[in-house]
């Protein structure tokens, strides 16, 4: 049951404050009527601790006294310029404005105003005989709200005032309620409350609190006396805690997949977000650029050495890898990087070596792409690649596979090949086709692969019948200046493209039946690097495969530009 203020002495001081504007001598009147009279800074029987906790250190943020209050006004600072990338020139105004509404609206609200109905409503003109506190819950919606309509007017994708960043989305499970979190943070879901789809508010607030843990802040604490009220928040919140740490993991878990969690086993010296989030310790020691977003813009982004889970946020962003990425371990050897909205780019050409790209269905976007980069390490060094549009392989042996019982990414993928000597197969996992319409590839080529079912499964001397497939290309193939290139079906050559000519394949090879693959060779920088194309079996399914032009081709004996060759 909410505690109700009947001592009118005491409601007077609060409601002249506040019509003072005093906000700060608001926060102190409050605290002087839950207080015991007879044990100093304890509250009186009945009132709700977490409460009397909120609003003492509230009266330090207000006043920015203490190392609490830098502690929220520096984290909410660094939430905003996340997504910004940059901090407002009246951000001190801002944040003030923003602290001195939520006093205004805990005044109203204890002396019985509707701000739902009206959120300018007044004060009452005197103060009532009696007044409800509000509960830890309401509080949390008045500090939110102030955040919102003040701080994060303009920190979003769409324009809207976000409350996902708001500290207490993560401070309030210390005072006992972890439904902010849980709500506004660790879900996929948006709300008139959470902006962003995905995990950008997730990991978002892993790097703040990753970068908030540092020693200046505990001998702030030390000096300021304010230890006790911490160790007061660890009482109230253990379990809480507890719970959105949890919730923290298995959010995490259930949008990457559980090869980047070690299945939620806990290995010692790995990282887990519910740590990273809510134990003040854990990871103190660790660089603070574990966990990395972009802003909610386009990014130029280049991966640090370290990082071990990075959202971009919404926009069109490339995404670079330094070389010698292939040895940055991530967690459980993963590094995740997710795109977040927009079109997404991860260009790995400046690696020394190949890398593998191939597909499994782990996490919660539809499937994802896994990048193997041969690092040496217990694990196996990999990237797991989520909303991503667009990647940019290297220059050397790269080999990508794509089967037709794992899902590509839902909304398709490019892949761009470098100069080197690489390996695209399409491999059929299916016995029986599971039907659908002709899947259309970057080449401009239309395949229609359907198999057609054998009328008996095996022979009568109970061998396997090796099934069949249709192969219809009902497009125009045109390789422009990749000349030395070749298509063949079942080993058959079927076109080549002559030796300094400047023709393309246009192939009408309709409604024949074969029984093995369809290959594509194509020349790269020099006679012996080839991107090869290999489709084994394959029924049916969406990709898409760019083949980067190389700046210099091989042409018989001579050694031409595509321009020149182009002229000639």
């Amino acid at each position: 049951m909410a505690y109700v203020i009947t001592d009118r002495e005491k409601l007077q001081a609060i409601w002249e404050a506040a019509k003072a504007g005093d906000w700060p001598a608001v926060y102190a009147a409050s605290v002087d009527a839950l207080t015991d009279p007879n044990h100093a800074n304890q509250p009186i029987e009945g009132v709700d601790i977490a409460v009397y906790t909120w609003i003492k250190g509230a009266y330090g943020v207000n006043s920015n006294q203490g190392a609490f209050a830098h502690y929220i006004r520096d984290q909410t600072k660094l939430q905003y310029e996340l997504r910004t990338g940059h901090v407002p020139d009246d951000w001190e105004a801002r944040i003030q404005n923003a602290s001195d509404n939520i006093a205004k609206n805990f005044a109203k609200t204890l002396f019985g105003v509707d701000l739902s109905s009206d959120p300018n409503a007044p004060l009452p003109d005197a103060p009532p005989s009696s007044a409800k506190v509000p509960d830890i819950h309401e509080v949390g919606l008045i500090d939110a709200g102030a955040a919102a309509s003040e701080v994060f007017t303009d920190a979003s994708s769409t324009g809207a005032p976000n409350y996902s960043p708001w500290a207490g989305t993560t401070l309030f499970s210390y005072l006992g309620d972890t439904s902010f979190f849980t709500e506004w943070v660790a879900t996929n879901d948006t709300s008139a409350f959470k902006v962003e789809g995905g995990t950008y508010d997730l990991i978002a607030a892993a790097q703040v609190s990753m970068q908030m843990k540092n020693l200046s802040y505990v001998v702030e604490t030390l000096l300021a006396g304010e230890v006790p009220t911490y160790l007061t928040t660890l009482g109230i919140g253990h379990e809480t805690i507890r719970l959105a740490a949890e919730a923290a993991r298995d959010f995490y878990t259930e949008s990457y997949g559980s090869s980047v969690t070690g299945g939620g086993s806990l290995i010692p010296g790995k990282l887990d977000i519910g740590s990273a989030i809510f134990n003040d310790i854990a990871d103190v020691l660790s660089t603070p650029n574990l966990y990395r977003v972009g802003t909610l813009h386009d990014d130029d982004f280049t991966l640090a050495f370290g990082n071990i889970a990075v959202n971009t946020g919404s926009g069109d962003d490339t995404i670079s890898v330094p070389r010698g990425w292939q040895n940055n371990a991530g967690n459980y050897g993963w590094t995740v990087i997710d795109g977040g909205s927009g079109h997404d780019t991860v260009d790995y050409s400046s690696l020394s070596h190949g890398v593998n790209l191939k597909f499994d269905a782990q996490g919660s976007y539809g499937g994802r792409g896994v990048i193997e980069k041969n690092g040496i390490g217990l694990y196996g060094f990999k990237d797991g690649l989520y909303n991503i549009e667009a990647v940019k392989l290297t220059d050397f042996k790269d080999n990508v596979t794509f089967n037709d019982r794992v899902l590509t990414p839902a909304n398709g993928l490019e892949v761009s090949l470098g100069k080197g000597s690489s390996e695209i197969r399409f491999e059929h996992g299916y016995t029986t086709a599971p039907g659908g319409s002709a899947p259309q590839d970057y080449l401009g080529v239309n395949l229609s692969m359907l198999s057609n079912d054998v009328p008996f499964p095996n022979s009568l001397l109970n061998i396997p019948v090796k099934q069949t497939h249709n192969i219809y290309i009902d497009d125009s193939f045109e390789l422009g200046f990749l000349q030395a290139s070749s298509l063949s079906i079942d080993n058959h050559l079927l076109a080549f493209g002559a030796e300094g000519s400047n023709s393309s394949f246009s192939l009408n090879y309709n409604a024949q039946t074969h029984t093995q693959d369809l290959s594509i060779f194509m020349q790269g920088e020099s006679a012996l690097n080839q991107h090869v194309v290999n489709i084994y079996n394959w029924d049916q399914g969406y990709f898409g495969i760019n083949l980067e032009q190389p700046a210099i081709q091989l042409v018989g004996l001579q050694t031409v530009t595509p321009q020149e060759l182009a002229a000639a």
